[in-house]
């Protein structure tokens, strides 16, 4: 539950910190520094330490094989609303005026390629799935909402990017399709 609602309004107020920060709306009235940002850090690392005890947490003994596959789940969705929090905060940071969609998908990509990566090297079939689906709603964004935006060398390098992206997807399923068939055998 702690999670959630720092997932949910934590994330919220530090955004709305940093927006505060970079407006400069209420300088007159409150003291504007470093420390409007760093104190994002703080939270971020005790976000990692829940998560840390969630994850050690999981691999306890008592649990239920559903109960670890949920959990599992619910850690690599909280690393990827961190990291694609973490990328709106840079991106503005930095003055990109607001054009986040792309980053975005580039980072949901880059993350379900490390999902599949994960699943495959830890022999567990629900994260290729989930990396899978994930990457289906990149693409699926990317096609629909990322690309009325873009010029026609942006569309190219996007394209480009995708199409690498899949080839090692597909490698990696090609390399180690005995370890996913034997996986598959264990669990029939």
């Amino acid at each position: 539950m702690v999670i959630l609602v720092f997932l949910t309004q934590g994330l919220y107020m530090l955004s709305e910190l940093r927006e505060s920060y970079l407006q400069q709306s209420m300088s007159l009235y409150f003291h504007r520094g470093f420390l409007n940002i760093s104190f994002r850090y703080v939270a971020l690392a005790f976000a990692a330490m829940m998560l840390f005890v969630s994850y050690r947490y999981m691999y306890r003994d008592f649990l239920m094989t559903g109960l670890k596959t949920a959990l599992e789940l619910l850690l690599h969705l909280t690393i990827l609303w961190i990291a694609s929090s973490e990328l709106v905060n840079w991106l503005d940071m930095a003055g990109s005026n607001r054009n986040y969609g792309l980053g975005l998908s580039i980072l949901w990509g880059v993350y379900s390629l490390f999902l599949i990566i994960l699943g495959i090297w830890r022999r567990k079939k629900h994260l290729r799935i989930r990396a899978i689906v994930l990457f289906r709603g990149t693409l699926l964004k990317l096609f629909f909402y990322d690309l009325s935006n873009l010029g026609t060398i942006s569309k190219t390098i996007v394209f480009v990017s995708l199409g690498v992206m899949l080839l090692i997807i597909s490698f990696l399923y090609n390399k180690y399709k005995h370890i996913i068939t034997i996986e598959g055998d264990e669990q029939q």
